[in-house]
């Protein structure tokens, strides 16, 4: 036999080598059911329709001021915690897009000042080393946990019992930068776990 007509005769003999035997059971008695699902509102070109007040010149003009008196007072701030605080603050509130240029240069600015021993205040103050800290490495630099190693008191209850409102903003502020810590960091561990307990403490006091 030639080989087509091999592969005829083996068919033959064993047509169920050739057969599929997979069953599908079409039942007309279980007919597909349907969601009804309620065409959606929210078309394209529904969407293109919506308008804003906002859109307008005059509030285009307004953003664009204010952006500009932003990027201003990057220019007019000399002061450590007020610099830290206005790019804390509109990290926070997602605009910082608009001002990267300006942050990265205040930040660079600090992180060599830091370096030459010219910020010696940092290392006093539990809230601006803290927000310091996490700033600069969130930007990228190199800056050793060492900036606030002595954050960490054993004696909690001792310290939330008399804690006024900077103190707690300023575990609060160790909290947030024991967060941007690295593996092994034995300094940053603590203070999460010891800020961690603080504010739990305060948080049942005043509940």
């Amino acid at each position: 036999y030639n080989i087509e007509a091999k592969q005829q005769l083996q068919a033959h003999q064993h047509p169920s080598s050739l057969q599929c035997q997979t069953q599908v059971d079409f039942d007309a008695s279980h007919p597909r059911r349907s969601a009804n699902y309620t065409p959606s509102l929210w078309k394209y070109d529904f969407l293109e329709s919506l308008g804003s007040r906002y859109d307008r010149k005059e509030f285009t003009n307004e953003a664009e001021k204010l952006i500009k008196d932003v990027k201003d007072t990057f220019v007019e701030t000399e002061d450590l915690r007020a610099t830290l605080e206005l790019i804390d603050g509109i990290k926070k509130l997602g605009l910082a897009y608009h001002f990267e240029e300006e942050m990265d240069k205040a930040l660079s600015r600090i992180a060599t000042t830091y370096r030459s021993g010219k910020y010696p205040v940092i290392g006093e103050d539990l809230y601006l080393s803290s927000l310091c800290f996490r700033l600069l490495r969130q930007q990228g630099y190199q800056v050793s946990q060492e900036m606030f190693c002595g954050v960490v008191n054993n004696n909690i209850k001792g310290v939330t019992q008399k804690m006024t409102s900077w103190e707690v903003k300023a575990v609060l502020e160790v909290f947030e930068a024991s967060h941007v810590g690295f593996e092994g960091e034995n300094t940053m561990n603590e203070a999460k776990a010891a800020t961690t307990e603080i504010l739990r403490i305060i948080s049942a006091v005043n509940i």
